[in-house]
């Protein structure tokens, strides 16, 4: 029996005020928030921000701290549950909206999903790790890791607890992507078949996977090097094709280095994208042209829709 509690039941629990930030949290935060140059305005986040991008360069020749974390939250909804654990002396929280503009947040208004021009997310992605490579300059140095997550993520444990080892586990195994365990109530699959059966494995060891969910994800400094900002070129018809790419691309680049960490579960709220069928020839023609861009001896390891998901669930039926 599967015991996962349900997206339902994740989303009655409602914040307590023990859960907004405490007073030190708050300086940390205005401290961050005040005079960074993505705060406090309307921006045109789909324009690219070039100018600014130009500026953050810089920030990859910094030395990264022993421990620091940037949190990117991309969404509406509610995230002062997930805020109150993010906030730490080791670790800053930068949010992104596009429909209510707020003090605390990064308002971009003009990424909405089109019918013909499906790049928001992509582009709200990479707009988060450029309030991160900004504040890196102001502060003199870099965070270790940048953790991506969707503002309706749900967690099936604490917050708090569940990053404190999610945390643990980034600074003792040190993957270029670590993900915790995802579980789709509508996909059940994923769970029981491409994570949680393998065989003469440690339990509490984390897992070497070629692909991952988007939902939370954790980037070290040195991979987001090579593998963002994510190319949003790639969106325009469906929004996953830059995901699918840049997936490919670093099981290729860190191969034994995309770890899933077991001792964390998210889920998604609501997990709307078009039917595989539609974005199936996308993902394809990505993985044809990064397949030509290497010698003919390693293009087999490119995967393709078909050999990431129908041979991890065949392996175990």
């Amino acid at each position: 029996t599967n015991n996962t509690p349900t997206c339902r039941a994740l989303m009655a629990h409602k914040p307590r005020a023990s859960e907004s930030l405490r007073p030190w949290q708050r300086a940390r935060k205005e401290a961050v928030i005040q005079g960074h140059p993505l705060f406090g305005s309307s921006l045109l986040c789909a324009e690219g921000l070039t100018q600014l991008w130009r500026r953050s360069v810089r920030s990859w020749l910094l030395p990264a701290k022993t421990w620091a974390v940037a949190y990117l939250i991309q969404g509406e909804e509610d995230i002062r549950l997930k805020e109150a654990a993010m906030w730490t002396n080791t670790s800053d929280v930068f949010r992104l909206t596009y429909k209510t503009r707020r003090d605390d947040s990064i308002f971009c208004p003009d990424l909405v999903m089109k019918k013909d021009d499906k790049r928001a997310f992509s582009q709200g992605r990479n707009t988060l790790l450029l309030a991160a490579r900004l504040q890196e300059l102001r502060q003199g140095f870099a965070y270790k890791y940048y953790v991506f997550l969707d503002g309706d993520v749900l967690n099936t444990g604490d917050w708090a607890p569940s990053l404190s080892s999610f945390e643990d586990f980034l600074q003792s195994w040190e993957p270029a992507i670590g993900v915790p365990l995802f579980y789709n109530q509508d996909a059940p699959f994923l769970y029981t078949h491409m994570f949680n059966k393998e065989q003469d494995v440690e339990q509490s060891y984390p897992r070497s996977i070629s692909w991952f969910d988007q939902l939370f994800v954790a980037f070290h400094r040195e991979a987001a090097q090579v593998l963002l900002p994510l190319d949003t070129s790639l969106d325009r018809v469906d929004a996953m094709i830059s995901q699918w790419n840049m997936g490919a691309f670093a099981s290729i680049l860190f191969r034994n280095h995309v770890l899933l960490y077991t001792g964390m579960q998210v889920m998604n709220a609501a997990h709307g994208r078009d039917p595989d069928v539609a974005v199936e020839w996308q993902c394809k023609n990505a993985s044809a042209k990064l397949r030509a861009r290497l010698p003919p001896r390693l293009r087999h390891c490119v995967r393709d829709p078909w050999n990431t998901f129908s041979l991890a669930i065949s392996e175990w039926e």
